[in-house]
């Protein structure tokens, strides 16, 4: 462990690591002698892209990630599933999807919710050409092909829901509701060295399970956050690791190769700030407060509100909890509202000391300079440098025709759903808040690509 001095009497503590090297081939990654060797993708657009941003910069990899990295390695030379478990946020999922990258396997994702019911973990009817079949879901996918299944949010599932995998996770076999059954490569490799072919085993419903199927579990600790304990027999099947927020000593490790040339006590300034920060989300319900901005009408702040306040500094720079008490009507929300306020007081009067050169760039240059543009050619749509066949509809009058007006942050949009539908996605949901033009966003690409519409409107009246 060790200790910084930070400017006003406050002193940041960070741990060391123990040293890794990782070392990159086309065909083998090692990370502190442990190696592994890179999958070839039958599916590209299933891999990770654009997460291992410090070996496509030729930065050094924080000794943090690396050892996560390694131990991740270890369990995957073991053939042994995986549950990543810590505090809210996206570093078990990012680092799930860096591990993926870095040996280039292909990747199902599925997100658990209160809702998720047995057939979105195996098999869906959905209704095609007028028939009804069954579709493979996400983790039976994954376990034909040999991708990995990344299951984020254990904790919000339903009891009753779960106990689906056991069977897949421990023995690599589970019956599907079309009658098929996947079965452990093991022992459908025993089957065929007996004598029984791959067309006889086919007709059998036998399933072969690919040997390179791994499932990434993410998932809270409960208690204390919010969620379902996981059952002993669940929890029995995946090896887990503590994926804690970065320590001050790794933060302090990625600013040095970030910005090599700024001197190392305003960058331990920028660490000490941003762990103030952090513990001051944390005093907010998650999922409910995203934190108070600006001032605080009606607050008059005191010097005793003051000498607390620097307090809180002192004992947040160094990762310490706190635990504000006072009577009622004293101000402790307010005391506690006005220190996330001043956060962005302290970060801007340090990068003025840093005397960090800025840019001054408008919007509209920047959208310019990022404009994707929509054409149609040769009975194309050309949005940037993703196209699509136009399609001739059957009923004119279906296809719809609003009145719209074409912006950068909405062609983008159009051009991340155009690219979608080019990699096969039949199904696309669209998240916003009401008034935001999502049903506009939808109409306008069915007008350019000449596609009838079916139009729904959902209510809580609506009954199957």
């Amino acid at each position: 462990m060790f200790r910084t001095a930070l400017g006003g009497g406050l002193r940041l503590e960070y741990e060391k690591f123990p040293a890794q090297v990782i070392t990159v081939v086309p065909s083998v990654v090692e990370i502190g002698g442990v190696k592994a060797h890179v999958a070839t993708a039958k599916s590209i657009e299933l891999v990770p892209r654009g997460y291992m941003t410090e070996l496509q910069q030729g930065r050094p990899m924080p000794q943090e990630l690396l050892g996560h990295l390694r131990w991740m390695l270890q369990k995957d030379l073991l053939k042994q599933d995986m549950f990543l478990i810590g505090p809210p946020g996206s570093s078990r999922r990012l680092l799930s999807m860096r591990f993926c990258e870095l040996l280039n396997k292909e990747v199902e994702y599925i997100a658990i919710s209160q809702d998720t019911t047995e057939s979105d973990l195996k098999q869906r009817r959905e209704i095609v050409d007028g028939a009804a079949i069954f579709t493979d879901q996400a983790p039976v996918r994954a376990a034909i092909n040999g991708r990995v299944l990344v299951i984020d949010g254990l904790e919000k599932a339903e009891r009753n829901v779960l106990p689906t995998l056991n069977n897949l996770l421990e023995n690599r076999e589970m019956m599907l509701d079309d009658g098929r059954f996947l079965m452990k490569a093991e022992s459908y490799d025993a089957l065929v060295d007996q004598g029984y072919t791959a067309d006889v085993l086919e007709a059998q419903n036998l399933v072969r399970v690919h040997p390179d199927f791994r499932v990434i579990a993410l998932g809270l600790p409960v208690p204390p956050y919010p969620g379902r304990t996981l059952d002993p027999p669940l929890r029995s099947r995946f090896q887990a690791r503590n994926i804690r927020p970065s320590t001050p000593g790794t933060q302090l490790e990625e600013l040095v190769a970030i910005a090599p040339t700024v001197p190392m006590p305003t960058l331990e300034k920028l660490v000490g700030i941003r762990e103030a920060a952090n513990a001051i989300e944390a005093m907010y319900d998650i999922g409910t407060s995203t934190g108070p901005p600006g001032p605080i009408p009606g607050f008059i702040e005191t010097e005793t509100h003051s000498e607390v306040l620097v307090e809180m500094i002192q004992d947040h720079a160094v990762g310490s909890d706190l635990c504000v008490l006072g009577a009622k009507g004293s101000g402790k929300s307010a005391l506690v509202r006005l220190f996330a306020s001043r956060m962005g007081q302290l970060v801007d009067s340090l990068l003025d000391e840093c005397q960090a050169p800025t840019t001054a760039l408008t919007t509209e240059s920047l959208e310019l300079q990022h404009q994707d543009i929509i054409r149609e050619e040769g009975g194309h749509l050309h949005i940037g440098n993703v196209s699509y066949p136009i399609q001739t509809p059957g009923n004119l009058e279906l296809v719809p025709q609003p009145h719209y007006f074409d912006i950068p942050k909405h062609t983008r949009c159009m051009k991340d759903m155009l690219q979608d539908v080019v990699a096969g996605q039949k199904h696309m949901l669209l998240i916003g808040n009401q008034g935001v033009g999502k049903n506009k966003l939808a109409d306008r690409l069915l007008q350019l690509l000449q596609q009838e519409r079916e139009y729904i409107q959902l209510h809580r009246d609506v009954s199957s």
